[in-house]
């Protein structure tokens, strides 16, 4: 009779113990799902899943920019 106390007793610990869990949230990229794409009037995605969205006028130079300057008083990027 003894052993099925103990069974139930370790029953209902563990039981206590699954619902006492804490809930974690867990942040992650909003375009994890989506491919990366250039939508210049509107978010584009980056390959890390970011979004972004131009600030100002866009000009379209070739299809693969490898590099960026910023001029000096940072109002351009070229």
């Amino acid at each position: 009779m003894s052993l099925k106390y103990r069974f139930l007793f370790i029953v209902v610990l563990l039981a206590l113990h699954a619902s006492s869990q804490k809930k974690v949230a867990v942040l992650t990229v909003p375009g994890k799902s989506e491919y990366a794409n250039i939508n210049l009037k509107g978010n584009t995605v980056l390959p890390s899943g970011r979004y972004v969205t131009p600030a100002g006028k866009t000009i379209t130079i070739t299809h693969d920019p490898f590099g960026m300057a910023v001029s000096p008083d940072g109002a351009k990027t070229v």
